[in-house]
């Protein structure tokens, strides 16, 4: 057997679907399914003519829809981020980033220097530098007074 069910239950099946078949042919030939169409297109028509059953119907659809929203369990776990500003569960209705301490001025860095910067990826130190460095890489860039090189 390589199809689903018994015998007796793809025959029952079988049956139920030639009686569907034999429903659908006799409204064919008896002309009961134009007015079935007549029907909806009579809706259509009012829908497209009349504005307020047009709203009253796109209404009744969005709360149907928003129902069915409601009730929607998600499909799989994957949480899609937003950005939370202007939301006021979230931030207040503030921009959380712009109450960060460095936001008007900007941060300064007062070791960062050109020279310094340069010399530390090249290693342009003299000899004394490099014993005076100790295993200490921000030792060999001052100098004397602690200023840089001199």
């Amino acid at each position: 057997m390589c199809c689903r069910g018994t015998k007796q239950e793809r025959a029952a099946e079988r049956d139920e679907q030639w009686e569907a078949q034999q429903e659908v042919l006799k409204r064919r030939r008896s002309n009961l399914w134009q007015n079935d169409v007549e029907a909806r297109r009579a809706e259509v028509r009012k829908y497209q003519t009349n504005p307020a059953y047009k709203k009253q119907v796109d209404d009744e659809r969005r709360a149907r829809k928003k129902a069915e929203k409601k009730d929607e369990v998600p499909k799989w776990g994957i949480i899609i981020p937003i950005a939370p500003f202007g939301m006021p569960e979230y931030d207040g209705g503030e921009r959380f980033d712009l109450r960060l301490p460095h936001v008007d001025n900007g941060w300064v860095d007062e070791d960062a220097a050109f020279g310094k910067t340069m010399a530390r990826i090249f290693r342009w130190q003299k000899k004394e530098d490099k014993a005076a460095m100790n295993g200490k890489p921000g030792n060999a860039l001052k100098g004397k007074t602690g200023k840089g090189k001199e």
